[in-house]
């Protein structure tokens, strides 16, 4: 394994806010070793030091698997399979600040919402611009509130990409899998994530 972390580590989630949290808690909850990175430092300590995110999620602990990272290189190089959940007007930034830390196998996902406020253009758009190529990229997304999901309560999330393998891995994450034909080019899954 390729990490600083002893022990394989099946994701990596960029962003520390609500959604990214929660999403971190649910994966990790269902038994993978999840790292979870955010950009202020101080946030990242008290979340260490606490074993939740008091801010957003009260009352909600951490699972033991849950790793919090605070060095972005470690966080990025921790897991081939990236999770990028930051609103989107960072969106672009901080695909830049991880593009010098990726790994030869990484693959990012992101379940970032909205379009570039800047410009207008597709998330889609902006990572193919920044990443290039030859990374898989896939977009998670659903109707899906931080709080229910970090209380396990069960809810369903459509996770689409061209790399059927990548979406795969979410239902290796997740409980269950449907197929869905709504994007024809793409592979689209619906994973249902519920409480163990």
């Amino acid at each position: 394994m390729n990490n600083a972390y002893g022990k394989e580590i099946a994701m990596t989630v960029i962003g520390a806010g609500s959604y990214g949290t929660s999403l971190a808690i649910s994966l990790a909850r269902n038994g993978a070793n999840v790292v979870i990175w955010g950009h202020e430092p101080e946030h990242m300590a008290k979340l260490e030091a606490d074993r939740a995110n008091h801010e957003f999620l009260p009352g909600i602990e951490f699972p033991e698997s849950l790793i919090v990272e605070s060095d972005l290189q470690k966080a990025v190089q921790a897991s081939r399979d990236l999770l990028v959940v930051v609103p989107s007007h960072v969106f672009g930034i901080v695909l830049n600040s991880i593009k010098p830390h990726l790994r030869e196998d990484s693959r990012i996902c992101w379940a970032t919402k909205g379009l570039e406020p800047e410009t207008g253009r597709l998330l889609k758009d902006v990572a193919h611009d920044i990443i290039g190529e030859n990374y898989p990229l896939a977009v998670l997304s659903g109707p899906t509130f931080a709080k229910e999901l970090a209380a396990g309560l069960p809810t369903a999330i459509a996770v689409a990409s061209p790399d059927a393998e990548f979406v795969l891995i979410f239902k290796r994450r997740s409980i269950a899998v449907k197929h869905s034909a709504s994007m024809p080019t793409m592979t689209s899954l619906a994973c249902s994530l519920a409480a163990p």
